[in-house]
């Protein structure tokens, strides 16, 4: 249902995670037990009719680095908007490009100039895209970026799948305890890029501003990432479904359990012994 949280319903007994997205350390802050698949707890096809990436750098194209999000723009908070400021001004010659549904609407674009003046960012450095027809078209305008940027503390989840399908790097900021900030961290750690996953705003801008001047790291990832992540565990769905059957099976009650048996296991046992369950 693209909920990122607990349901706060008793009635519900597990919700699947893993340690990044819901470290075991953090506050308890659901009220289903959490159960871990041993890496990303996500899955994704990306689309059959996605466009070749493309290997020009948006950099040529525009003179500069160019920051992206896609994301949906009720992700961009006061938090966001203040993070991605610090890291234009350190990037001086820099632009961030923006798109989002609600962008193609001209007040929506002028309240975001104006927020982002708030914070001494000229408008001119900032282009902003509203919807594109189709899925290729939208896909498409990730050659016009050089590092996507997430957002928080709610993080991106298709639209981070699909930058670093199109060869596109992404950082993101993880927040303790919060599920919804720290999708971004499961998704980048299962495609070996957790060096991008920062803890504070000040890593974050450091991480960022670093791999924009990393030119030679941006043309590999560019060439290169699309086939590492369909390689990886986040596009290995005959994986994932066989890890997720598994855990069904331990979780579920058995016949017994079903009967009302005591001895019957209900799962329960699984539980104790792993702690939150993780199934390899």
């Amino acid at each position: 249902v693209g909920y990122p949280h607990t349901t706060g319903l008793t009635r519900v007994d597990y919700r699947i995670s893993d340690e990044q997205a819901d470290p075991p350390d953090a506050p308890g802050l659901t009220t289903e037990k959490l159960v871990y698949l041993p890496e990303c707890f996500l899955c994704y096809t990306p689309p059959e009719n996605a466009p070749d990436v493309s290997l020009r750098p948006a950099q040529e194209t525009y003179g500069c680095i160019t920051f992206g999000c896609f994301n949906n723009l009720a992700k961009v908070s006061t938090l966001t908007v203040r993070v991605w400021s610090h890291l234009l001004h350190e990037v001086p010659d820099s632009r961030l490009f923006l798109k989002s549904k609600a962008l193609q609407c001209p007040v929506v674009q002028e309240k975001f100039r104006r927020i982002f003046a708030v914070y001494g960012i000229d408008s001119a450095r900032l282009d902003l895209s509203g919807l594109q027809p189709h899925t290729g078209s939208h896909l498409q305008m990730y050659s016009l970026v050089d590092v996507a940027l997430d957002t928080a503390p709610y993080a991106g989840t298709t639209t981070t799948c699909e930058a670093l399908y199109m060869g596109i790097p992404v950082v993101t900021l993880r927040g303790r305890g919060i599920h919804a900030q720290n999708v971004g961290a499961s998704l980048l750690s299962a495609v070996q890029l957790g060096d991008l996953v920062a803890t504070t705003e000040e890593e974050f801008v450091q991480k960022a501003s670093s791999l924009a001047r990393n030119v030679t790291r941006l043309a590999a990832l560019r060439a290169g990432l699309r086939t590492r992540m369909l390689r990886s565990v986040l596009c290995d769905g005959p994986r994932h479904a066989a890890r997720l059957e598994r855990l069904y099976a331990r979780l579920l009650p058995t016949p017994a359990a079903a009967a009302g048996s005591p001895a019957s296991d209900d799962g329960s046992a699984f539980l104790e012994e792993a702690g939150a369950a993780e199934v390899q």
